[in-house]
């Protein structure tokens, strides 16, 4: 895999297409939240949200996040700061989350 898996806060996975096969992604989908804790959490069962068409990833700690002032936030800056640079690249991926049942 180039990066990722990609995760946030909330539970969510995102698996750049083209990394490997639709099997390979789910398996690796399911690991990550295994990973995360949710298979410790009774009640969590993984879904599939679809394809994300434009998800900015941040390779360094396989991050994502929407805009530029997630990006911002991922940093500890504000975007009017002068130092701020964009830290992310744009993906399409395959997206799934954790659900309570």
């Amino acid at each position: 895999m180039r990066g990722g898996p990609y995760t946030n806060q909330d539970g969510e996975i995102w698996i750049e297409r083209g990394d490997g096969s639709w099997n390979q992604a789910q398996r690796e989908a399911k690991y990550t939240l295994e990973e995360m804790g949710y298979d410790r959490v009774e009640g969590y069962v993984i879904r599939y949200a679809g394809i994300s068409q434009k998800i900015r990833v941040t390779d360094e700690h396989e991050w994502a996040h929407g805009d530029d002032d997630g990006c911002a936030d991922y940093q500890g800056k504000e975007l009017d700061d002068p130092t701020f640079e964009p830290c992310c690249r744009e993906i399409e991926a395959w997206h799934w989350y954790a659900e309570a049942r």
